[in-house]
């Protein structure tokens, strides 16, 4: 099938493809995908999944509508086909359609000087939980609860695998997280995005204008997207940890009572522990100056 035929099922036309490099969100999530124009000169991104993600990718939407329709900021879901499916499948690949969202070009560097983001993504959170705490609906759940403790097998297979020398550091993490866990386990979950870095936060116009990538959304513990915000800035620049952004999301965090008490203390903690997810992701990528940079990380938030 090809581009006029498939956009045929969102009921658009075909009048151009855009410059693929202003498409947002990991490509590593699709097998293709492409910017294109439709009739009415209005750009959108048309994405093609495995069909072993179709079902997630159905629940996922479900979840972006209830979110959009709860009127949090940013949310964007897939566009319904004519018939109202939220997707179609051709050439092997579930394609689904989103809007392109436009976003201000922020350099990485400067992101620890930017307190104004941490209000606004800070906000975001905030009426998440309180979206997902009182809705008299309980929301579509793309994934089931996870605990990161119970990701550690997978990552020892892949430090044995790939870099086995790394072992010992990994055993003395884990060992010094051991608090952090048993907390994990007690803990209420609350809803995260699971995958809140300033590359899925577009910003623009003084505001959220969307927020991408949920493929990772679920209950997971408390914090858990701050802690990986907070962590993917250090991981540009170890001093973010105590810069004017991050400082700013802890502290407006702490007094709209973001988290449970006991969670506070934890924090450095849970920074870490949310790292190890993308710990695993250097593995899996073979990207060995990168796992050196995240246990370096590592170290410096357990105080190793």
């Amino acid at each position: 099938m090809n581009e006029k035929e498939l956009l045929s099922r969102w009921g658009m036309t075909f009048a151009g493809e855009g410059d693929r490099t202003l498409i947002t969100g990991s490509p590593n999530r699709t097998e293709r995908r492409f910017l294109f124009r439709d009739g009415k000169g209005v750009f959108h991104i048309a994405e093609g999944y495995a069909l072993r993600k179709q079902s997630s990718q159905i629940r996922q939407n479900l979840l972006l509508e209830f979110l959009a329709e709860h009127g949090l900021p940013g949310i964007h879901p897939f566009l319904r086909t004519i018939s109202g499916e939220h997707g179609e499948v051709s050439d092997a690949l579930f394609w689904q359609i989103r809007p392109y969202i436009p976003a201000e070009a922020v350099p990485r560097e400067t992101l620890g000087n930017r307190p104004e983001y941490a209000l606004l993504w800070g906000d975001f959170l905030l009426q998440m939980k309180d979206i997902l705490q009182h809705s008299s609906t309980p929301p579509p759940m793309p994934n089931p609860p996870f605990f990161m403790a119970d990701f550690l097998p997978r990552l020892r297979n892949l430090v044995r695998n790939e870099m086995p020398s790394i072992m010992e550091e990994l055993d003395k993490f884990e060992e010094l997280l051991v608090p952090f866990f048993k907390w994990e386990r007690k803990a209420d979950g609350m809803f995260a995005h699971g995958d809140f870095h300033p590359g899925n936060l577009l910003m623009g116009e003084g505001g959220i204008r969307g927020v991408i990538d949920w493929e990772f959304a679920g209950v997971k513990f408390p914090g858990y997207d701050m802690a990986l915000l907070m962590g993917c800035l250090a991981m540009d620049d170890p001093e973010n940890l105590v810069s004017p952004t991050v400082l700013t999301l802890r502290d407006h965090l702490f007094e709209k009572g973001y988290l449970p008490e006991d969670a506070w203390d934890l924090l450095p903690q849970m920074v870490a522990a949310a790292r190890l997810g993308w710990l695993g992701e250097w593995l899996t990528l073979k990207e060995e100056s990168l796992v050196r940079q995240e246990l370096a990380l590592l170290s410096l938030l357990l105080e190793v």
